[in-house]
């Protein structure tokens, strides 16, 4: 009777300890073990075993000397467990704006969970609504550099990518108040037909704050369409607030 209760919970804790590694969970002891084996950062990082592929990511990010940067961006393709992903953001992060022309041509591509229609998503959200393609995702951390990427680009892109495109420079210009983009994404703004791209620039122009964006807001709240409507006064709403906390 007393052995079955000191073995239930080892073995409870073991079935836990393995759940982890199987997401890719390491901690730094375990991790100093693996380097110190003959470690070869180029194999980690493709091993079928998540935790040698998040040592990968955190070797590569702690010496900031990897020499194959598409080969480490294309990871975000097919990495699909937890702690091995969160590494991998935190190594690419670290690694910074030499990584964006790889990430850029990746975006619209992993995954499936952006944006198919308009609707009101995100309405109750205090902050900038985060990007919800993976690729986009790792972007907005390396901040306004990634602005200066885009000026003059924005044309060039087809329209699935173009939509992520605009939520990670709403996001960023949000964070930042960098509007060096701002003439770029109204002239999108004037250009573009399509009903979801214009839904997206009405949701960044909340990052923003000049008479040109709030006119443009101003007449969308005439629109026919409710969900346009509504997320053009979300906006005005956010830039209202924004201008009060700048000036106390």
């Amino acid at each position: 009777m007393g052995n079955t209760c000191v073995r239930q919970p080892i073995k409870n804790m073991r079935s836990k300890v393995l759940q982890l590694k199987s997401r890719g969970y390491l901690t730094e002891k375990e991790y100093d073990i693996i380097i110190n084996d003959c470690f070869d950062q180029s194999k980690a990082i493709v091993s079928f075993d998540p935790v040698i592929r998040t040592a990968g990511y955190r070797f590569i990010k702690n010496k900031k000397n990897y020499h194959d940067l598409k080969e480490l961006c294309a990871c975000l393709r097919k990495e699909d467990k937890l702690y091995s992903k969160i590494e991998l953001f935190a190594c690419l992060e670290s690694i910074g704006i030499k990584t964006l022309e790889y990430l850029d041509a990746m975006i619209g591509e992993i995954g499936n969970n952006r944006h198919k229609a308009i609707g009101n998503y995100d309405l109750g959200k205090k902050g900038y609504p985060l990007p919800r393609d993976i690729a986009a995702r790792v972007i907005i951390r390396m901040g306004r550099d990634v602005l200066k990427y885009y000026k003059t680009r924005l044309e060039n892109y087809e329209e699935t990518k173009l939509l992520e495109i605009i939520d990670l420079i709403g996001h960023i210009t949000y964070t930042t108040r960098d509007y060096v983009l701002e003439e770029d994404l109204i002239g999108l703004y004037r250009t573009k037909r399509n009903e979801l791209i214009r839904w997206k620039l009405i949701r960044a122009f909340q990052s923003f704050n000049s008479i040109k964006i709030i006119e443009i807001l101003k007449n969308e709240n005439e629109n026919s369409n409710e969900i346009i409507r509504k997320e053009a006064l979300r906006s005005m709403d956010r830039i209202k607030k924004r201008s009060m906390q700048k000036s106390i």
